[in-house]
């Protein structure tokens, strides 16, 4: 193992030997649809389909190709929060009030 040295860095604002990190974008959170980025959730959605069911993208498709799982679990994802929006409807008489936060 061979030894290093660090310099100890200020963690004082204005020191000038340690740079602040940058404040959190809220480009993301400031579009109209929402917080994440639907490539994100389509990329992630598929490789965890991947190393769970332990098959490759580009096998044949078939009922248990990664991609159509994750395509059958958005669909029922959203058809869920349809039904639970029109049962919110229906039980309030009024649709709910958008999330604040």
């Amino acid at each position: 193992m061979v030894p290093t040295t660090s310099t100890p860095r200020s963690s004082t604002p204005g020191s000038g030997t340690c740079c602040p990190s940058p404040a959190p974008s809220r480009a993301i959170e400031n579009r109209p649809g929402g917080g994440t980025p639907a490539g994100f959730l389509g990329f992630a959605s598929t490789a965890g389909t991947v190393a769970a069911t332990g098959s490759a993208v580009n096998d044949p498709v078939s009922w248990q190709h990664p991609s159509v799982l994750v395509a059958g679990a958005f669909v029922v994802g959203v058809a869920f929060g349809m039904a639970s929006e029109y049962l919110l409807t229906l039980l309030t008489g009024s649709a709910g009030a958008p999330a604040t936060a």
